[in-house]
Parts: C-alpha cells; sequence; structure tokens
C-alpha cells in the first residue's frame, strides 16, 4: 500500500506541474482517468486490508481463507495499478534523477517483488482453490440461529466504530473448515444494501451495480453448493 501511494504521489506530482500540448498533464483526459483509476485501486485495497486486520482479532480461525485472498488480491491490484501510472511519467518512470530523484523507479522495482515473496500469487490461489468444495458446503449446512451471530460478528469486522477483541494467535487455523463469514453471510450484505436505497445522498446507479455484482456471486455459489 505505501508502494501505491508513493506511486501516486510521485506521479501526480508531475502531472500538476508537467505542461504538454499547451496545457497541464493533468488536464489531459487519459493521464486524468488513469490516476483517478489508481485513486480508486488503492481506496479498494485499503477496505480489504482494513476489514482483513480487523477480521484477524474476530475470526483468527478463518485466515487460511482470508490471508489468501488479501495476499492475492491486494498484492496484484496495487502492481497493476503501479504498471498503469507509469505511462503518465512517459520515459521518466526509469530514470533515477530525472523526477523526485527516482523514487519511482525504486517504486516499481521494490513492488514487483511482493507477489512472489511469502507465497507468490499462484500459491495463493492454490490455498483458495483447495477450500472451495468446504465453503460451498458450508453454505448448505447454515442453520438460521447461526445468522444472527454471524451478522454480529461481520458488524464487528466492517464497521470501524466498533471495538475489537484481543488477537487470540492460538485459534488461528490452517483449514478454514469451510468457513468464511462475507461468503456466508452475503445475503445478509445484500439486504444491508437495499435497505440503503432509502438514503437519499448515495448514487442509485452504483448502488444497482453494487447489488448486481453481488447477485452474480450469489447465484454462483448456489450453483456450487
Amino acid at each position: 500500500m505505501g508502494a501505491a501511494d508513493t506511486a501516486l504521489r510521485t506521479t501526480l506530482n508531475f502531472a500538476v506541474k508537467r505542461v504538454v500540448y499547451g496545457k497541464k498533464v493533468i488536464d489531459i483526459p487519459q493521464p486524468r482517468k488513469t490516476l483517478v483509476d489508481a485513486f480508486l485501486d488503492i481506496l479498494i485495497c485499503d477496505c480489504e486490508t482494513i476489514g482483513a486486520a480487523r477480521g484477524f482479532h474476530v475470526i483468527p480461525e478463518q485466515f487460511s481463507v482470508w490471508a489468501s485472498v488479501t495476499k492475492y488480491f491486494v498484492t496484484t491490484q496495487i502492481e497493476t495499478m503501479i504498471n498503469s501510472v507509469y505511462t503518465v511519467l512517459g520515459s521518466r518512470f526509469y530514470m533515477r534523477e530525472e523526477h523526485d530523484w527516482g523514487i519511482f523507479q525504486k517504486v516499481l522495482r521494490d513492488n514487483s517483488i511482493i507477489s512472489m515473496f511469502d507465497g507468490s500469487t499462484v500459491v495463493n490461489l492454490h490455498a483458495l482453490m483447495l477450500q472451495f468444495r468446504q465453503l460451498t458446503k458450508q453454505r448448505a449446512r447454515r442453520k438460521p440461529e447461526a445468522m444472527v451471530n454471524l451478522q454480529k460478528r461481520l458488524e464487528g469486522i466492517f464497521s470501524l466504530e466498533q471495538p475489537l477483541p484481543p488477537f487470540e494467535g492460538q485459534t488461528l487455523e490452517l483449514f478454514g473448515r469451510g468457513m468464511d463469514d462475507p461468503l456466508q453471510g452475503l445475503e445478509i450484505a445484500l439486504q444491508q444494501l437495499e435497505a440503503l436505497k432509502e438514503t437519499a445522498n448515495l448514487d442509485e446507479e452504483v448502488l444497482e451495480k453494487l447489488m448486481v455484482l453481488g447477485s452474480l456471486v450469489l447465484e454462483e455459489l448456489n450453483a456450487h453448493g
């Protein structure tokens, strides 16, 4: 995340100062879109890592799934994001002295190893694949009374207003045994999104897209249950 932030900041610093074709780079549509998309990527990954960090305290026994998801998604997303913003810098992205003392080139170099360090993307995807069958079977075995506790755990993880319990490392498991609260509680999330339609200050189009994506995931899950 730090590498992504530095990459975006140094590229933005260039874009607001560099003038080409009679206008600043930031005012040209394509570079501007690239930088906006990069910022959104950072926000998405930030949400993922904050949720994972909080989940470590609430459901550490499920982190054989969560760790693989976070390690795969965040590292690959950030790597893709950095590789996209260097197009705004042009040839300056690999120079060591031309712009901001070559910090972008260093970030690009150092970040490239993250997706292979301590379990590559392939290793993490394989770890997830080994648990897919149990994850889908667990959905079929859910009981209505268990959903109440599941919702409380999800609120504890994703509501920043909720206090966190102490981390209990002894409860970590190498295998999730089919448990993954966000996946098992997807219907709860869709219900809460539906309730947000009554909120006037939300973009209805964005909300609808989120619900459609969530429904597609739910449909896929039910098809394999």
